[in-house]
């Protein structure tokens, strides 16, 4: 990650754009870059580009826009959460790096104190990758704890939305993904023919 302003915080109402970036090809044309973070105020004020960083597997803001959590990966087989405090320009690993562990999804919880995160064994050859299932890390801990089993292959267990009454949303990823719900109460729905990228998140006020 590359912070692009000393520090910021929000005032008013302001949206955060995430801006799919470009890099040239050494022999022409173009391929994949970054990602950018753009703050754009609903009051028509200047925009600020408050955040570089490369691409990975998934990203989530907190509710005051204050923390920027990123799946960052380090090397082919393995990422780690990264967290960045917008209001302190400081940046930190939210997770060990595992060898051969791949984490997707992070998701805030409600009250911004916790990351939700999806994780697997990496694709190394012969057949290794493997759900591990959804986990959550604590903040101020480090401390991490399981949230649900892991999914039967070819299904990725990955986070997609926390709401206000506990429920988490999430997803079974494989070309395409379902929608399921393990509510606040540990009880399970799937919703049939529902994709995970048709949920509409209202509730994250």
């Amino acid at each position: 990650m590359k912070p692009e302003v000393q520090r910021w915080q929000a005032t008013g109402t302001t949206l955060v754009a995430v801006v799919h970036e470009s890099t040239r090809r050494p022999g022409g044309g173009t391929q994949a870059g970054g990602l950018a973070f753009v703050a754009v105020p609903t009051d028509g004020s200047p925009t600020t580009r408050v955040l570089s960083a490369p691409l990975g597997n998934g990203f989530d803001i907190s509710q005051n826009g204050a923390l920027f959590v990123l799946a960052v990966q380090v090397n082919d087989s393995s990422s780690r959460l990264a967290l960045w405090d917008a209001r302190t320009n400081v940046s930190t690993w939210l997770t060990p790096l595992e060898s051969g562990v791949i984490l997707r999804g992070p998701t805030f919880t409600p009250d911004s104190s916790s990351v939700t995160f999806g994780k697997s064994k990496a694709d190394v050859g012969q057949g290794t990758a493997a759900d591990l299932g959804l986990f959550r890390v604590r903040l101020t801990t480090r401390d991490v704890t399981a949230v649900h089993a892991p999914v039967r292959p070819p299904f990725f267990s990955s986070p997609v939305d926390h709401v206000s009454d506990g429920t988490l949303y999430w997803s079974r990823v494989y070309e395409g993904g379902s929608l399921e719900a393990l509510l606040a109460a540990g009880t399970e729905r799937s919703f049939a023919g529902r994709r995970a990228d048709s949920l509409e998140r209202r509730d994250r006020r």
